[in-house]
């Protein structure tokens, strides 16, 4: 037996689990022997299963004890008799969550839980808390009020929940009577962290969201569901509280978190503690697919068993295993309590527009893959009107990007003149040029070949944008500050070096001058390696 109080030693240092639970059944089977260590391993593999998410499992091993508690009680300690009848509240609580189990089973166990309770000299605080839940199952309003009120007016004792659980279950009571302003106040000090346990304050915080969020306390429901998410994600204990997020998230605006949660947590579907969590999460994630097909992403998928299943292939069949699920209950139970609460969730309709989860945080629009059509080429520069002889109207130039400049040995051999802030080129010169729209003047049909781009074209055929020689220049021409690099990024006439067989092309530095010269951005940088002839006047407080 000392390799079973050995193994009961490693299981309690284990997490809940489903290893945990494997353990304890080695445990168990090691120990048929020994009536007394069996019947301890039992209650501790009880234990396991609850926590475990497996509290189908746990009505055998929890039979079985209470069979060997009555064969012989005086032959058990305090400790088993505490924890058997503490163990009584999960099965009477799980057996309303399974529609298997006749509702009239469940009745039956509270009133052999009540009087196993008065037997061991224990109040009756925690049967007023289990007749509540039972009143809210089946829709009975007032039968909940009244249970409700016993609990609050009977005292605790060593039987009753936590004090961090009990508030639990008030919160949940006050909220589905529609009293959100008594239940946020009787949760403060669980959420303040005065009261917790390792079920607390994740369990309470899923309660309060949607009350936080109809009393206006935006700011409070979203750390709320920041920090109880936190604490649950991927624990499949907790697919109830799953339901509760996504249904949050499809209230407020944040549909693009709920599917992030609905991805992350469907494969805990299928491992469901039981049918009435089955059926609030699937429930609440279809009213989060139906949201976003109404915000226009109908299109989306999401991955379920290894597959992309489209949004309204699974809203359709998570709508359906809901239902069917309520119309098992409302079947056992008698009532139309469950479809009820279901219709009402998949219709419900935002609470607020968007609430922001975090202080910087926005509406993320979820991005809808579309085949986009390829931009329209973009079009030539164009310019409306022509420069006249001097003493017609006054005409408009094509703009330049960044200031226009016209070289001063141009300038000097078409009759320019010398200008404060450069040259300035005369008639003769700018009715030579074609324009940079690709159009040309009729006047310069037929006239001499131009140099453009390096190869020779017809005054009359459109010109290379990067040859424009402007025949205006606004005041201030090229920025003073511009770079040798800055220059090179930003003007195409730029000379940049090509490799032959024996390595980069030279220029001289005279070519390389004129060559820059011909482009308005770079000129005024390049004044330093320009010939002496073309500086321009320096201007007023320049060295």
């Amino acid at each position: 037996m000392a390799d079973v109080e050995e193994m009961l030693d490693q299981a309690r240092e284990m997490p809940y689990g489903e290893a945990r639970s494997i353990l304890l059944e080695q445990a168990l089977k090691a120990a048929a022997h020994d009536r007394e260590l069996a019947f301890e391993v039992r209650l501790e593999l009880t234990e396991a299963y609850q926590y475990g998410a497996e509290p189908a499992k746990s009505f055998a091993t929890f039979s079985r004890s209470v069979a060997e508690y009555d064969a012989d009680p005086g032959r058990w300690s305090d400790w088993h008799t505490y924890s058997l009848l503490w163990q009584f509240k999960w099965i009477a609580s799980d057996m309303r969550r399974f529609p298997e189990i006749p509702l009239q089973r469940a009745y039956d166990a509270l009133e052999e839980m009540e009087r196993r309770y008065t037997q061991a000299g224990y109040g009756s605080h925690a049967i007023h808390t289990q007749r509540t839940y039972v009143a809210e199952h089946i829709g009975d309003r007032a039968a909940a009020d009244e249970w409700f009120h016993r609990w609050q007016t009977t005292p605790r004792d060593d039987m009753s929940d936590c004090e961090g659980c009990d508030p639990s279950g008030k919160v949940w009571h006050l909220a589905w009577m529609g009293r959100d302003e008594e239940a946020i106040e009787l949760a403060a000090p669980v959420v303040a962290g005065h009261l917790t346990c390792h079920v607390q304050p994740q369990g309470i915080l899923s309660n309060l969201l949607l009350p936080y969020v109809r009393t206006g306390r935006l700011e409070a429901a979203a750390a709320a569901h920041l920090r109880a998410y936190r604490l649950v994600q991927g624990d499949a204990n907790y697919v109830d509280d799953f339901g509760d997020h996504m249904e949050f998230c499809a209230l407020t605006g944040n549909e693009t978190r709920g599917l992030e949660i609905l991805q992350r947590e469907l494969p805990l579907l299928d491992r469901s503690p039981t049918p009435s969590d089955r059926m609030h999460f699937a429930g609440c994630a279809a009213l989060l697919l139906r949201r976003l097909e109404d915000l226009g992403h109908g299109g989306l998928t999401v991955r379920r068993d290894g597959s992309d299943v489209p949004l309204d292939r699974l809203r359709a069949e998570l709508e359906s295993d809901a239902r069917d699920l309520a119309a098992r209950f409302d079947a056992r139970n008698g009532t139309g309590e469950q479809t009820r609460r279901l219709e009402a969730r998949l219709a419900a309709e935002p609470l607020v527009e968007h609430l922001p989860l975090t202080p910087h945080a926005r509406r993320v629009a979820i991005p809808v893959t579309q085949p986009v059509a390829p931009p329209p080429p973009p079009a030539p520069p164009s310019c409306s009107t022509w420069p006249r002889r001097p003493g017609g109207a006054a005409t408009s130039t094509p703009p330049s990007p960044r200031g226009s400049v016209t070289t001063p040995s141009a300038a000097r051999r078409t009759g320019g003149a010398r200008t404060r802030s450069g040259w300035r080129p005369s008639w003769k010169a700018s009715r030579r040029r074609p324009c940079g729209c690709g159009s040309a003047r009729p006047s310069c049909t037929g006239r001499r070949a131009t140099r453009c781009g390096g190869r020779s074209r017809s005054a009359g055929s459109a010109c290379s944008p990067r040859t424009w020689l402007w025949w205006r220049r606004p005041t201030g021409g090229c920025s003073r500050t511009a770079t040798r690099a800055g220059a090179a990024a930003r003007c195409p006439a730029w000379p940049r070096p090509t490799r032959g067989p024996a390595g980069p092309r030279k220029r001289s530095p005279r070519s390389r001058a004129r060559r820059r010269a011909r482009c308005c951005h770079c000129w005024p940088s390049c004044r330093s390696t320009s010939p002496s002839r073309w500086r321009r006047p320096a201007r007023p407080g320049r060295r």
